[in-house]
């Protein structure tokens, strides 16, 4: 597997693919360069017109991880425990803007290209998360440092395009596709993830369909995407 990612990830970056582990820093201007990439560590940089990306995420002991994430001057931290199901992020007391999540935004999309797939590693699959979780930020509030756990007190929703009960009242239209919008924003409402990636497929549920309408706040819906698996 570890190959395979490795010649996608050159690719990406518009080099040659490379015989090891750890693609080179071939790309000198905007988007995506990873300088290493391992079964328990990915790291890189992203550029866009606005900002400057640096990133690191590494395994240090199955099953924990511990994300470094800079935008420009600011730190974010994301420590996750998935054998005792429990993490954190430490944010910046801030708020990050349009410009700064948009900037997530487009790494997440960068990785996912380069880096999803079946077989992909713990490190990878915690990478996607954290970062899509990141660009779906408020950008007009102050971001605070919290911690969440793992209670498996997710709900998940049906994956079609339908009107349907999410929770604390609400009646909303959520699931798969681009046109499902419910009249509100983006398609594929209730998927915890930035737009409809993949075919749409990830984990859906009431948490992150409340979000998705501004209806629960954007920490409620932490543990879902850290933890809660596809269900789509």
């Amino acid at each position: 597997m570890r190959n395979t990612i490795a010649m996608v990830a050159a690719v990406w970056l518009g080099g040659s693919a490379c015989t090891g582990g750890t693609p080179t820093d071939v790309n000198a201007g905007t988007g995506l360069t990873l300088s290493a990439l391992t079964d328990t560590e990915v790291s890189g940089r992203f550029v866009d017109p606005e900002h400057v990306i640096e990133f690191s995420i590494v395994e240090a002991d199955a099953g924990r991880v511990a994300l470094d994430l800079s935008i420009d001057d600011v730190s974010i931290h994301y420590d996750a425990d998935l054998v005792e199901g429990n993490a954190s992020y430490d944010l910046p007391s801030m708020k990050l803007g349009i410009s700064r999540v948009a900037a997530i935004t487009a790494l997440h999309m960068a990785l996912a290209e380069t880096l999803e797939g079946p077989d992909k590693t713990t490190a990878v699959d915690q990478l996607l998360r954290s970062t899509s979780f990141l660009a779906r930020a408020p950008v007009r509030s102050t971001l605070q440092s919290f911690d969440f756990i793992n209670t498996k007190g997710w709900t998940y929703i049906g994956c079609s395009c339908r009107y349907r009960y999410i929770g604390n009242g609400y009646y909303r239209t959520t699931g798969k596709g681009s046109y499902c919008t419910g009249g509100y924003g983006n398609g594929c409402k209730g998927r915890c993830g930035i737009g409809c990636n993949w075919g749409g497929h990830g984990a859906y549920t009431r948490d992150c369909a409340l979000h998705d309408y501004g209806l629960q706040s954007w920490t409620r819906a932490a543990d879902d995407y850290s933890f809660a698996a596809w269900n789509c």
